[in-house]
Formats: structure tokens, sequence, C-alpha cells
């Protein structure tokens, strides 16, 4: 579990979104007023230029003018995610125009955290309710799950930041590299030439062979391997596939280009010009711009791309991890808060019975003093449960001549210690108004892990049945005397005249 915790906290650490661990400050009142940072990744630093150091203690009203996206009002709202909901606001920086995706969660009460993903977009508030999206389970990955028809490549790369690096590589190499997802969809791309950009994908039927090279030409190829072929508008691209958790997202590319000393076809070029309606002479110029490499430059680039889709796909793998994890902490916790509410119902219930039961029924802890006290205790001894509960006075209530109580209490000491059961035991008790009753007691210690944790006592108020026995009995014992005493001769037959 250690292990696992460095390599989630090394993981958050790491990844390419900011990510935020917030604690909530209160009023007196118990509502949130501001929220203080408890921690935060190397991407969220680099998001407000502050370090560690100045970000942990830091007020959220204090950061706000670093990162102008809410105001303090706003963030009032978070509480929402206190019933688990989760929030995904899309907010546009005051200062520097972009937009951003954050993920609002909780994982635990008084606590929340932030994922911030850049994204191109308006600014609207969605929360999963409002969406009617499956819950993911996973906070720090908003709309990647693990299942093949949702997992996309761009939830795993951060386009601009890749970008500006594809375009200091090709300004060093001059080499053309993209990356493109499994859809054709590209997500940063450099080198791209003219003849594509300027004539194939600008036209809706030259740009299908575009994405359909993109996609069906480049798939089959094994990780860490690479593929080169002659798109359906007949130039060489060259493509290495991402592979995340077995399954094929995109392709890292290397396209437009023809090899040394290769010939180029110009009647398939003049045909193509003619079938879509491209000035021919401007296709034609565009074509001979389109550069020539050889093999060896060709590999080469490819051993590099190679090692970008491996990257890629192992931050994706990671961020794949990531989710899990948050994914089976959340359906821990939601079992487990099943699991108190059950348990939760199943004690009230009980606790119910014990209190409406129609017979006296009172717990005692290990040290003789009352935890438990019902309604017909209260009826029967005249005094409340606020009266008894938490210590041992009721004894001296219950039983105010000293030697009777040391009698009791013995009794009590013997249930407590020795684990002595107790069935038919008959005491007088001292109700609160002065008056006396008798009480038949059956009782027994409680063990929790083989240790004596208490006692329960059941109580029947038997004083009227002993009254009436006494009644009985003292008129047994007179028509005796009247049967002895009597001068004529009294005969006693039953129904058979006997």
């Amino acid at each position: 579990m250690e292990i696992e915790g460095r390599h989630l906290s090394s993981i958050l650490e790491w990844m390419p979104d900011p990510f935020a661990y917030f604690q909530v400050v209160t009023d007196e009142k118990g509502k949130p007023v501001d929220y203080v940072l408890c921690d935060a990744n190397r991407a969220f630093q680099t998001l407000l230029e502050l370090s560690r150091e100045e970000l942990v203690g830091a007020r959220v009203s204090g950061l706000l003018k670093y990162f102008e996206v809410f105001s303090l009002e706003e963030t009032k709202s978070f509480k929402r995610t206190f019933s688990g909901e989760i929030l995904r606001l899309k907010k546009i920086h005051c200062s520097t125009g972009r937009c951003y995706e954050i993920t609002i969660y909780s994982d635990r009460p008084g606590y929340i955290a932030a994922v911030f993903r850049e994204i191109s977009s308006d600014g609207c508030l969605m929360t999963e309710k409002d969406k009617g999206e499956k819950d993911l389970g996973d906070p720090g990955l908003p709309q990647c799950t693990t299942g093949e028809e949702e997992l996309e490549l761009e939830y795993i790369i951060d386009s601009r930041a890749v970008q500006p690096m594809l375009e200091d590589y090709f300004q060093l190499t001059g080499l053309p590299v993209s990356i493109i997802d499994r859809r054709g969809k590209v997500l940063a791309g450099v080198g791209w030439q003219e003849i594509c950009t300027g004539f194939h994908r600008a036209n809706p039927e030259t740009r299908k062979n575009c994405i359909e090279s993109d996609t069906f030409l480049s798939s089959g190829v094994p990780p860490g391997e690479f593929k080169m072929y002659k798109c359906k508008n007949n130039i060489w691209d060259v493509a290495t596939p991402v592979v995340v958790d077995n399954k094929h997202l995109g392709s890292v590319f290397m396209g437009q280009f023809f090899l040394e000393g290769e010939d180029i076809d110009y009647n398939f070029f003049r045909q193509q010009a003619h079938k879509f309606g491209f000035e021919e002479k401007d296709y034609i110029r565009a074509l001979e711009k389109v550069p020539r490499l050889s093999m060896n430059e060709v590999n080469h680039a490819m051993n590099l791309y190679k090692k970008m889709a491996h990257f890629i796909a192992a931050q994706g793998y990671n961020r794949i991890r990531l989710m899990k994890v948050f994914r089976g902490r959340r359906r821990m916790e939601e079992e487990l808060q099943k699991e108190k509410e059950r348990l939760s119902e199943l004690l009230n219930f009980q606790y119910q019975m014990l209190d409406t039961a129609a017979i006296w029924i009172n717990m005692l802890d290990e040290n003789g003093n009352v935890t438990l006290w019902n309604k017909a205790a209260e009826q029967i001894s005249g005094y409340t449960v606020e009266e008894v509960v938490g210590h041992d006075l009721i004894w001296e209530w219950l039983y105010p001549e000293a030697e009777y109580r040391k009698r009791i209490l013995g009794k009590v000491r013997s249930i407590l210690d020795q684990g002595e059961r107790v069935v038919g035991f008959e005491t007088q008790i001292r109700r609160k108004d002065g008056t006396y009753r008798t009480i038949y007691w059956h009782s027994n210690n409680l063990k929790k892990g083989g240790h004596t944790v208490g006692s329960i006592a059941l109580g029947v108020d038997i004083t009227e049945r002993k009254r009436a026995e006494e009644e009985f009995q003292n008129a047994k014992r007179r028509l005796d005397q009247i049967i002895e005493f009597f001068p004529d001769a009294i005969v006693v037959i039953d129904n058979q005249r006997k």
C-alpha cells in the first residue's frame, strides 16, 4: 500500500494537467468562506508561476490575483461537491483569454481537489447530473475511461504543450511530424506541405482520402514498429502507433514526402487537379515543394518517433492506472457508505425495539454505569433516561438501604466480572416518588472480542402479581382456620360423589 501510495503521488506530481488540493475554511456557522491550498503538482506551480513553498498554506482568496478565473463568491458553490457531486466548469482566464475545463470534487469531508485542463471552448457550468454523463469515478481524468469507446488520445496528451516542442524540432531538423488520433483528427503537427493544407485537406473528396490514409492504412502496426505507405493522394507517409492498454488510440506520423531518386507521377497529379477542380499550375507548384528524404533520414526520424509514441503511451497508461485507483477507491467508499447506512438502519431498528419494549431493559458498561435506559424503565422507576445514563448513581436511588444495595451490587459485579447468568432474581426498588416495586430480573454480560464490555438486564414489574399471590395466601389461611374450628362436620366430594 505504501508503494502504491508513492506511485500515485508520483503520477500526480508529474501528470501534465495542473492539480491542486484544498482544505475548506468555514465560518462559525460551518459555511465555506475560503480554501487553504494543501498541495499542488508541478503543472499547477507552472500555471501560477509560484513555487510549492509559496503555494502551500496560501488561501484561494489570495491566489485569485494570479489566476483570474473565479471570484471568491463563486468558490462558495464548491460546497456542492461535499455531497458527492462532481463539478465541471469551463472558465476563461481574464488576462490570457485561455479557456480551462476545471474538474472539482471532494474525496473526504472538508477537502476538495481541482484538476485544470486547457481547452478551446466557451465557458459554462456543468455537473454530472446536468450532462447526464456516466460517473467515470475518476475526478482527475474528466472524460477518460478504460472503455474502448471512450478512451481517446486527446485526453492523454496536452496538445498545446506538445505543439511548441514539435515546432522547435521542425526548425532544428526540417522533418515533418504529426500526432493524429484513430479517427483522423490532427492533435498536433508541423511541417505540413502546401499540397495537403491548400489542396488535399481543403477539398471534401480528397480530404476523405487523407483521413482514410491516416486511419485505415496506418492501422495494424505493432507497437514499437512503423509502417511506410503511400496515401491515397500518392504521397509517402510513415506512421508508428500509440497503443495504450492494448488499444490503438492514434499514431505519430511523418508525412508528405517523396524518396530521393523517386520518379514523381506527374500525370496522376494532373488528373487529380482536373478531377477535383484544382488550379493545375498552382497544384503542380505545390507538388514540387514536397521534400525528398533518404531512407536513412526516414529511419532515423522514425526511431525518434517510435520513442515519442512509447512516451505518449506510457503517459496514457499512467493516467489509466491513476483512474483505476480513483475508481476503485470511489467504489470502496460507496460500498463502505452503503454498509454504514445499512448498519445504522439496523442499529436504529434494534434500538427502537429495545426502547419501545414492554419490559424494563437497561444496559451497563464494564464499570456499572448505565448506557441504555428504555421507556419501560423510565415508566417503572420514575427516572428519565437523561437522569440515569452516563453514571452509576441509579444504584443509590433504587436501593437506598446500604446493606441491601451492597448485596445487589455484588450480584451486578458477579455478572460483569465472572459472567454469571441471572434468571429469576427478584429485587425491591424504590421509585422516584418513594413507592416500592418488585422487579423480576434476567441478566447476563456482553462480550466483544472475548472481553466483557458490559451487561444487559431485562426486568418485569411483578408487584401486582406478588400482591395478588399474597392476598390469595392470606385468604387460604383464613379459610383453613375456619374449616379447622368449624363445629359441624364438613365433607368435600368431587363430581363423582367420591
